[in-house]
């Protein structure tokens, strides 16, 4: 079942990971502009910034975008990816 209601959206497709919380997703059903490679901002997740200033933070960034990548590996060999109470930043992702 992948019906979307008001703020979840079901059967997500990620793209691509940026760091430890942003993702790019399409979002199955929606139309390209809306729904595909769009930008999630994972809430309540504050990670290293992958173009940190110092050497030592812009590594735990790419260990936690490695980290998030595997989990979401394990999460599309398991089930559905799902994104729940999304709404939109101040820079339009989710």
């Amino acid at each position: 079942d992948c019906d979307h209601t008001i703020d979840s959206f079901k059967c997500i497709d990620v793209v691509s990971v940026y760091d430890g919380d942003t993702i790019k997703v399409n979002i199955e059903g929606i139309h390209r502009y809306f729904g595909e490679k769009i930008g999630v901002r994972v809430s309540n997740i504050d990670s290293a910034e992958k173009w940190g200033k110092a050497p030592c933070e812009r590594d735990m960034a790419e260990l936690a975008r490695r980290y998030v990548v595997h989990r979401i590996n394990l999460a599309q060999d398991i089930t559905r990816i799902e994104l729940r109470k999304a709404k939109r930043d101040k820079y339009f992702r989710i």
